[in-house]
Parts: C-alpha cells; structure tokens; sequence
C-alpha cells in the first residue's frame, strides 16, 4: 500500500506518491502535477568510491516522445541523445542540491526523472526538481533538505508563480528560484530589460512561494520513515518537554521541526564542523542524537562524540537508552528539580 500527498501549487494541485512504484530505489516519489507525471528516484552505492576527491552526483532528466503521445517516424524511428532542454534541465536540479549532501560523502548517487506524461499548462522539468529533492530527503541518503523549486514570470508587470507554456512565451521574465526553509540557494534567470528593484522584489515572491511548499516535504519526510522516526520524535518531545536543545543531522532535525518541535531548538550536525565544536564546548547543547540510520554512508563523526565526552554531554545512538533517559528526566521533573547532574547519572547508568 503506498502513502499519497497532496497540496495546492499556483491554482493546479501537485499530488506525490510514495511507496507506489521503484520500491527498490532508496528514495522515490511518483509526482503528478495537473496531468503531468514524473517519476524521480534517489539510488546511493553501498560504499564510497575510493579514490577520488569529488562527490560523484549523477542526475538524469529523461523525456521521450511518448510523455506527448506521439511516435518518432521517418528515417529516425528512434530517439537518440538527451535534449538541450533534457540537459539544462539536469544541470538546473544538480545545482541547488549539490552542496546540501556533506561535503565528505563519496558514494556515487544517481537521482533519475523519467517523464511519464505532460500537461502543457503545467511543467514537467519544475515537476522533475520537486520530486528530486522528495526523493532524496525520503531516502537513506545524507542530506540537509529538504528544498524546493520556484519559477517566476512577468507578464504585463504582474508575477505569474509557476507560468505555463503559453504564459512563458509572452513573460519578460523567466525566474528559477531554488530554496530552503532559512534561505535561497539557487538563481537562474533570463529578462527582457527588467529593472533590477523588479528583479529583488521576483525573487522574494519565489521565496514567499516556496515555503508554503516546504512543510509538505517535511510532512513526507515524517510518514514515510515509521519505525524509528517516531521513536525519535517521541524521545525528541520528552527532552524538549525538559527544557533541553537538541542536536542531530540534517534529516533528524527535519524530522524533528515537522513533528512540531521549534527550529530555534534543534541544532543541525552538518552546520560546520568549527560551529558544532563551538555549541558543544560552550555549553550550548546539552543533548545529541544521532540514531543508527542517519549514520549510513556519512563521514566520520567520532569528533562529535569526542567533543560530547569531553563535555559530558549524553551522546544518543541507542533509541532505547533515550527513551529510559527520558522516562527518568520526566520522573525527576514531577518532583520539583531537575539537574543536568541528575541527566548525566542516568545517562552513564543505561549506557
């Protein structure tokens, strides 16, 4: 039985699928945006490539004849090499996402859209980069998303979010915006002679566009990892209930802020080795968890838990040692006190 999502995007609905097909796949979700239909997959190798000193990112961006419904006929009756369109259109995806996997992981990662049908009035390659950034935040993959894609029109001075085929060949302006939920990562654009305070305020309205569409991600990501995201949210819960912040990585944190959890309170991994040392050594962290699944394929992290040693902070990767920690803080907090002494007594116990 596969898990169905949908949300409004600029007057169509976008619709994302997941577990319905490609269950092979570390990530995949079957999009459908209006009448058009991609399906992106996220696939990771078991092991980095040795060797190298590159992350190995390979995006695909595959459109055939028949997502029109038409049959190549006369001399070429097949189709050959990818379009310029098919390439852009693969450069446009990698761009934004490229630097939100770790800057160490050297597993090679294929992210391949297969364009099954298109809807002129709404397009597939906008299609294609919401579904790459779904597939891999719902996969195993290490990465800081989710994320999200804009685009932008200008037709007769007012913005057009999302224009359409016939829409695009009128507008004076042909804005990509690609973001997170902090800020923008992304630009590529293309203007009939627009004055530059136009341009700022097209950007904004990207931005405004694409964080109504990021909490539909995190809502993917929180369903679709069951056994061990909830327990993590259930532990995550009773430590803030406490009165802790909380460290983890990307995907952990997401997981974390779409439960409910305030964003000021969770600090993410992969920030920056220098500013994680930082938050651990001046005492601005006083738990980190780091569960067994958000560990595949990521670079070494033993300075993490060094770092948490040396501080005494806990340092969770065992969900059931949290979840007794837990137990023990809420006990302790119904009696009136609640000391980080009493948290590191209980932690080095059921360790």
């Amino acid at each position: 039985m596969y898990k169905s999502f949908s949300m409004e995007l600029a007057g169509r609905t976008l619709t994302v699928d997941v577990g319905r097909v490609a269950a092979q796949a570390n990530g995949a979700a079957f999009m459908h945006y209006g009448d058009t239909t991609v399906l992106s997959t996220a696939t990771a190798s078991e092991k980095p490539r040795d060797g190298i000193d590159f992350f190995p990112l390979s995006v695909e961006y595959e459109e055939k004849l028949y997502a029109v419904g038409k049959i190549p006929g006369g001399f070429n009756k097949r189709e050959g090499k990818a379009s310029e369109n098919a390439i852009l259109t693969s450069r446009v995806i990698d761009r934004p996402m490229r630097p939100l996997f770790p800057k160490d992981y050297r597993n090679d990662v294929t992210l391949n859209n297969m364009v099954m049908s298109v809807d002129p009035e709404c397009a597939p390659e906008l299609t294609a980069m919401l579904g790459s950034a779904i597939a891999v935040a719902i996969s195993d993959i290490p990465f800081d998303g989710p994320c999200a894609t804009t685009q932008v029109g200008l037709i007769n001075g007012e913005f057009v979010i999302n224009p359409n085929a016939s829409q695009n060949a009128v507008s004076d302006l042909k804005l990509t915006v690609a973001s997170t939920r902090d800020k923008v990562i992304m630009i590529e654009a293309g203007a009939n002679e627009v004055p530059e305070a136009k341009m700022v305020e097209a950007i904004y309205k990207a931005q405004e566009a694409t964080q109504t569409r990021l909490p539909s991600s995190g809502t993917v990501l929180l369903s679709v990892n069951d056994k061990d995201k909830i327990e993590l949210i259930e532990v995550a819960r009773g430590f803030y209930e406490c009165g802790f912040t909380l460290m983890g990585t990307g995907r952990t944190c997401d997981v974390m802020v779409a439960a409910g959890l305030p964003a000021e309170k969770v600090c993410k991994i992969n920030e920056g080795r220098p500013n994680i040392l930082d938050k651990i050594t001046n005492g601005e962290v006083a738990i980190i968890i780091n569960t067994p699944n958000d560990k595949k394929g990521r670079g070494d992290d033993s300075y993490i838990r060094k770092a948490a040693v040396k501080a005494k902070i806990p340092y969770f990767t065992n969900m059931a040692a949290a979840k007794a920690t837990v137990q023990a803080l809420r006990s302790i907090k119904k009696n009136g006190h609640l000391e980080v002494k009493s948290l590191q007594e209980f932690h080095s116990e059921i360790q």
